[in-house]
């Protein structure tokens, strides 16, 4: 079945983004503090992090744009699909321009202010390694942008290697340049080469596997800019939310409890969070494919992957969950070189929640694969914003499993939310094919 072999074609790809991620925090740290120092390094690590923001300058549109044009492929519309990328495209380009410029407005605010307080770089060279970062950031949105030619060409798989490929070699080139006692502007400049020459091969080969692909201004339309806003605005709206609902206890730890039992629960989200990340990894390449299944009204094969993939995740989170309890003690001890005991309720509290919200995700990209949210996203934006606000303010000492059931019983009303939109929505997909 090719549909089951590019989702896990997919699968293995992001598994390999995973990879590259977990190299490049592993492995750069230790030599970014070995050659510059932990002053250095910490000037580093406040200069970059307003310039991430222009990440969240796309608002969806990419996403929604991918979807439409995997939902047009087969159908002889070259011209509308071109037509919905060059639409995104050249709006992905004006956002991240325009946050850009508000973002180096607040940098220099900040520094005029003495707010942004370096310890080891002058003035002059934070202001430079800031706009050469941001220019980074705006190069990493349009490499995002491109994503959606291989997703309508079916070559998803295809687009993570190289993307990922290109920041395996900023990773190289970083240490390379640190080796060589390179300063922070240098170090960025030469990520920027990297990231310019990924861009540059992403784009020549979209060329080649979509050959009436291009990128003329010519071709941006208006009009679907506003076909794409509603569904693109729910998609940023339901990714905010999902991204802010694991922070809230963070924060809320951070205010109440030690550093001691923020580090503890913090190692026991992100073990958690890897099961989170291997589902959620399958679910962003069956996504790709239920979008151009959606387009072909291929409902059968729609659901039948929908079963199957449920199938798969709910076996996998009980397994995880299960070696999870057995063996949290021993990867936390080679984890952090020392005995500790992890706490089985918490340990099972924190799994389960990011478990049960990966099941809910897969019934919700039926919905957001053909720009279709529905009220999922409305409302679980409200719930997420809504605990966030009941977790800052009533929280105590001795609240954190309490707490903790609440979240889980928060994914598990969404999952029961989406199981029923699901089911109405399979029944009258079935209706309109007899």
């Amino acid at each position: 079945m090719l549909e089951t072999k590019r989702i896990f074609s997919g699968f293995i790809a992001n598994g390999y983004s995973q990879g590259v991620t977990i190299f490049s925090q592993i492995v750069l740290v230790p030599f970014f503090i070995s050659n510059w120092g932990v002053q250095q390094y910490g000037d580093w690590l406040i200069l970059i992090a307003l310039p991430m923001y222009i990440s969240l300058s796309d608002m969806g549109f990419s996403t929604s744009a991918a979807n439409e044009m995997c939902m047009l492929a087969g159908k002889n519309r070259d011209k509308e699909v071109i037509t919905t990328f060059v639409s995104s495209w050249y709006l992905s380009i004006s956002l991240a321009a325009a946050l850009s410029v508000i973002l180096f407005l607040i940098f220099s605010l900040l520094q005029y202010t003495g707010t942004y307080k370096f310890t080891s770089i002058t003035p002059d060279d934070a202001r430079l390694g800031f706009i050469l970062y941001l220019i980074y950031m705006f190069m990493t949105v349009l490499c995002a942008s491109i994503a959606a030619v291989y997703k309508f060409a079916q070559r998803y798989s295809l687009n993570i290697y190289l993307n990922n490929t290109a920041r395996l070699f900023e990773s190289i080139s970083t240490i390379i340049l640190l080796i060589a006692k390179q300063d922070l502007t240098t170090v960025i400049a030469g990520m920027i080469v990297v990231r310019a020459i990924g861009l540059l091969c992403m784009i020549a080969i979209a060329k080649k596997i979509v050959p009436f692909f291009t990128l003329k201004p010519s071709d941006f339309s208006f009009k679907k800019i506003k076909e794409l806003t509603s569904s693109s605005l729910n998609f940023s709206l339901f990714s905010t939310a999902v991204n802010l609902f694991p922070q809230a206890f963070v924060i809320a730890l951070g205010s109440t409890f030690s550093s001691q039992v923020v580090v503890g629960y913090t190692m026991v989200k992100t073990l958690a969070r890897f099961g989170f990340q291997v589902l959620n990894s399958y679910n962003n390449s069956l996504s790709v494919e239920i979008s151009h299944l959606s387009g072909k009204k291929s409902w059968d094969k729609i659901f039948s992957l929908i079963d199957k993939s449920c199938l798969y995740f709910f076996t996998f989170s009980v397994l995880y969950i299960v070696v999870g309890l057995y063996s949290a003690d021993y990867i936390f001890k080679l984890w952090s070189g020392l005995h500790l005991q992890v706490d089985p309720t918490l340990f099972f509290l924190v799994s389960a929640t990011s478990l049960t919200q990966s099941i809910w995700m897969l019934f919700f990209s039926v919905f957001a694969s053909s720009n279709n949210h529905g009220k999922a996203s409305k409302i679980y934006a409200l719930i997420s914003f809504l605990y966030l606000a009941i977790v800052f303010t009533l929280m105590g000492p001795n609240d954190l499993n309490h707490f903790l059931f609440l979240g889980l019983f928060v994914e598990v009303v969404m999952l029961a939310f989406l199981l029923q939109d699901y089911r109405k929505y399979k029944i009258a997909r079935y209706c309109e094919t007899f």
